[in-house]
């Protein structure tokens, strides 16, 4: 049975313990899908089998696409429903609650190790507490038009300490998901586990439950559900309402986009090739094998090319991409079969910065395929950059090799809009080629626009409408959108919803109806909106960003973590900088030695503070609302939203705490001071008494006198001798002693807890310090391999330059040597016509040579004639075959 959620292991111990001190005792998953969104509940149940109060720390992994968005603790039947605030200010409340003995519960986002957390301290000895974390995601389409539904097992945590290894029995999961689609659902199935299948009051709706005996293989297993719609690309709109009256629409898109028959795409496709020193041997191979594949598989008109990257990385055309034809591909073909895992380290990112940031070429949509088996340590900064820059190039992956990084693989995929693939040994490596090419030469939809219409909508409120995500990047065939939008409470009446985009072919447009009157209660959309309104922040992509993702003011640098942990405490999601914390007071204050549990897969650092200023920014238009807590009626004269008057509301919440725990603060200095004096006076109090009573006991009246003048003099009124000095001074000094010891203890319990407190501040404070000293180094190493990259390009360049600069020299002395031989050749043939032409004017009574007479003189009959012209056209032969081969050589 698929089991989700964390696991159990005891830290800051030598040993772990051999069974689980904290284990699990029940586990439940809850889930509602509505179309393309889905909320899913999980429900856990834990129990301190210690003898001393524990604070159990529960970790576990969630995908990257998944948003928290509710947090409950229930601990011996008490519910403590936990709120969003601001990290710092919800660490600070839970660590007060913590000191001064009473319940308090944390959850919060670890950036590094994208793991959540979940602080439940002071946890009694045997008390169970139950954990209900609530989270919202987006789903998807398999190749074969299929929706699904993943709820992720233990499985991918890799802690092999984890207590749910050491723990034998293990609680059935108890599972239900709730299924409301637009779409009738035309089949369903589950490959993982056997389900039960219930459709509701239509063929649209129902339920989904587990069925038959639980069996222990399926424990690593992720749970799936398929389901097939009857319509699945028919365009569909729904609209929700909050408890407080907010609105929030939902549009998804998943469109079947026709190409003609004789329409060709044409595309720039770069391979970025892995050929670090763990690319050697089997894997080599194997990618020129998968290049030759792509090489001959590209469609005439496709500008393409190869780099190779690893330490350094090197274009196969070093002045942009080249047209494939028949030459370009010898050229790469040669190449591919020359290739060597020679390059260094991997180090992806270097060359993915070259590539995203060059310019596109006009009517080439740039699509990028990466082949690596690396791990990087810069993964969430790559995927981050190649999110970046989705609007314009499109990323597919291969995994190389069972060892590949399925974060780095699967994560830029997912960033780029493109898909991933993993590419096993001995695999058969056609199939998959052929399937992400045939992704990437699909039609698409470019220019979407989505309009929000109605005749009763005025343009005062068409304008407060805000879209998320703000900018909407083209859509593949085979791909879906989603695209949610907040609308203003004093819309009623039924709006028009037009979607538009052009396409290979034709421009696109549908038209879609939704009437807020028929919204269904619930905050799904609302808490998926927000959340891609955070990611337009996070990622650059919001309002306040340009194409490029910067800003487009400096001076809303603050206030874009402002408005992102403004929309998180408004809508309830977490994001990096926010936090659930909840607070359990309690009337008597646990005792004991408290023991640090863990409960996930292992360590996470945690994520450095942020603090955010009460001064606020009001940022333009409509987004206003949402992004600002900052009220417009007075620019637009209209009442405040029920969702500004909740943001006030919580503001007003902070400040009164924050006022309270100045005030509480400042009581417990003067009470400390206060301890402080009185500890003093009962001590001089005491001596006096003690030196009172040795004088009593050894002199009568004397000593009774010196004991009442001391009495005077440190501020207590001497007693009446009535009885004996030495009766009287040993019961009172008693009485005193002891209420010195009450105060000293009440003192030193006060300073114990200020130490605690201040102790845990001091250890978070340390490990945020050792935090930005790692990341400090890691911009150090890369900004220096960044410097020794450019260096190298610039040598290199410098030297390609040099080689260019030596062939033109050496191109310009064959030239010259090339007309000096042709002006020779011009030359010869007229010298010897000129030879020859004297010779012939030359008189027959004139002298010959001697050769001559002699040849007349033995043939009387022959006529006289030179020698010099029978051999002068052999001559003339010669000398212009010389010139000629001096001309060739």
């Amino acid at each position: 049975m698929c089991r989700p959620g964390g696991r159990v292991v005891v830290a800051n111990r030598p040993q772990q313990p051999a069974t689980p001190s904290c284990p699990l005792t029940s586990s439940e998953a809850h889930a509602l899908i509505r179309d393309f969104c889905a909320s899913v509940t999980l429900v856990q149940t834990f129990r301190n089998t210690q003898d001393s109060p524990i604070e159990a720390v529960y970790q576990f992994p969630l995908n990257d696409k998944y948003c928290i968005c509710g947090f409950e603790a229930d601990v011996d039947g008490k519910v403590i429903v936990g709120r969003c605030k601001e990290k710092e200010a919800a660490k600070n409340i839970y660590d007060d609650a913590i000191s001064e003995g009473h319940g308090a519960y944390l959850l919060e986002q670890d950036v590094t190790t994208n793991m959540f957390k979940v602080n439940v301290g002071n946890l009694p000895p045997g008390k169970e507490v139950k954990i209900k974390i609530t989270y919202v995601t987006e789903l998807a389409f398999d190749v074969n038009q299929n929706l699904y539904w993943t709820l992720d097992s233990y499985k991918t945590q890799d802690d092999a300490s984890s207590a749910y290894y050491q723990q034998e029995v293990l609680p059935s999961l108890i599972l239900d998901v709730q299924l409301d689609m637009t779409s009738a659902i035309k089949s369903y199935c589950s490959p993982t586990h056997p389900i039960k299948f219930e459709f509701g009051d239509d063929s649209s709706k129902a339920t989904v439950t587990l069925s038959g005996s639980a069996d222990r293989s399926l424990d690593e297993v992720d749970f799936k559900l398929y389901v097939k719609l009857a319509q699945p690309h028919k365009p569909c709109a729904r609209v929700e309402a909050a408890e407080d009256g907010d609105l929030a629409a939902m549009v998804s898109l998943y469109p079947e986009i026709p190409l003609g028959e004789d329409e060709e795409i044409y595309n720039e496709m770069i391979f970025v090739v892995d050929r670090s020193g763990s690319m050697s041997g089997a894997r080599i191979k194997q990618v020129k094998l998968t290049m030759q594949i792509f090489l001959r598989s590209l469609c005439p008109g496709t500008m393409f090319n190869i780099v190779g990257f690893g330490s350094r990385f090197e274009f196969l055309f070093p002045e942009g991409s080249v047209e494939y034809n028949d030459k370009n591909l010898d050229i790469a073909t040669k190449h591919v079969n020359e290739l060597e895992a020679n390059l260094g380290g991997t180090i992806i990112l270097t060359p993915l910065q070259k590539i995203l940031q060059s310019k596109t070429i006009d009517g080439y949509p740039r699509q990028l395929f990466v082949l690596t088996d690396g791990e990087v340590d810069n993964t969430t900064q790559c995927i981050n950059f190649v999110r970046q820059n989705a609007h314009t190039t499109r990323v597919f992956t291969f995994g190389i090799g069972a060892d590949a990084s399925k974060a780095l693989v699967k994560g830029m995929a997912d960033a780029g809009e493109g898909f991933h693939e993993f590419v096993l040994p001995g695999e058969n490596m056609e199939v998959k080629v052929m399937r992400q090419l045939k992704r990437a030469m699909q039609p698409a939809f470019t220019n979407l626009q989505v309009e929000f219409l109605g005749d009763a909508l005025p343009e005062q409120q068409k304008q407060q409408i805000q879209p998320a995500p703000f900018r909407l990047p083209p859509l593949f065939a085979g791909g879906r959108l989603i695209v949610y939008a907040f609308l203003p409470a004093a819309v009623t009446a039924p709006l028009t919803i037009r979607l538009t985009a052009k396409t290979a072919i034709k421009p696109y447009e549908a038209t879609l109806e939704i009437n807020p009157q028929d919204a269904k209660t619930g905050t799904l959309f609302h808490q998926l909106g927000a959340q891609r309104l955070i990611r337009d922040l996070t990622e650059g992509r919001s309002f306040m960003h340009d194409d490029k993702g910067k800003l487009t003011n400096n001076r809303w640098a603050r206030d874009v973590q402002e408005a992102m942990v403004r929309l998180s405490t408004n809508y309830g999601v977490l994001c990096q900088h926010t936090a659930f914390v909840a607070v359990e007071e309690r009337l008597d204050a646990t005792e004991g030695t408290m023991v640090i549990h863990r409960i996930g897969s292992k360590a996470a650092t945690a994520a450095a503070p942020t603090t955010t200023t009460t001064t606020t920014t009001a940022v333009p238009g409509a987004h206003q609302n949402y992004y600002s807590s900052a009220s417009s009626t007075s620019a637009q004269n209209r009442p405040v939203s029920p969702s500004l008057q909740r943001l006030n509301d919580q503001l007003a919440e902070v400040n009164s705490s924050l006022y309270a725990n100045i005030d509480r603060i400042i009581e417990r200095g003067e009470r400390l001071e206060s301890l402080v004096e009185q500890s003093e006076t009962l001590e001089s109090s005491s001596r006096q008494f003690s030196k009172a009573a040795t004088n009593s006991a050894g002199g009568g009246i004397t000593g009774w006198l010196t004991s009442s003048i001391s009495s005077m003099f440190s501020g207590l009124a001497p007693a009446a001798p009535a009885a004996t000095p030495a009766a009287t001074a040993a019961p009172t000094e008693s009485k005193e002693r002891e209420k010195a010891e009450r105060q000293m203890r009440l003192l030193a319990e006060e300073e114990s807890l200020s130490q605690c407190r201040m102790g845990s501040r001091r250890r978070r404070s340390e490990q945020e310090s050792e935090e930005m000293v790692a990341r400090k180094r890691e911009q150090e190493v890369q900004e220096r391999q960044r410097t020794e990259e450019e260096a190298r390009e610039r040598a290199k360049d410098k030297r390609a330059a040099l080689e260019r600069e030596r062939e033109r020299e050496k191109e310009k002395e064959r030239e010259k040597q090339k007309a000096v031989a042709e002006e020779r050749i011009e030359e010869a043939p007229t010298a010897m016509r000129g030879i020859i032409m004297r010779q012939k004017a030359r008189p027959a009574t004139g002298t010959t040579c001697t050769r001559c007479s002699a040849a007349s003189s033995a043939d009387p009959t022959s006529k006289p004639a030179s020698l010099h012209v029978l051999l002068l056209p052999l001559l003339l032969l010669t000398t212009t075959a010389i010139v000629r081969m001096t001309t060739s050589g």
